[in-house]
Parts: structure tokens; C-alpha cells; sequence
């Protein structure tokens, strides 16, 4: 695997993580997979900021 594809693949999963953090906060009941949900959304968005 090359470095670009490395990096590639990361931000991908980073992005998906995200996406599945947004999902689970509104399909959740349990409050405390919200909680994670929003701490997922929170570390992988700001790994791109």
C-alpha cells in the first residue's frame, strides 16, 4: 500500500465513523449510545479541522 493510499483509506473510515456517529444519534434510543454516538461525530470531524 503506498502512503497516498494509506491516507486515502484513513480519511474514508475517519468520514464513515462520522457518518455512523450521525446515524446513531437520531436512530438511538439509549442515551448513552447517543452520548457515544456524539463523542464519535466530535473526534472524527475534528480530525479534519
Amino acid at each position: 500500500m503506498t502512503d497516498q493510499r494509506f491516507v486515502d483509506f484513513a480519511a474514508q473510515t475517519d468520514m464513515a465513523e462520522a457518518n455512523l456517529g450521525q446515524l446513531a444519534q437520531t436512530a438511538a434510543s439509549s442515551q448513552s449510545v447517543k452520548d457515544y454516538a456524539q463523542s464519535l461525530v466530535t473526534d472524527h470531524t475534528n480530525d479534519f479541522h
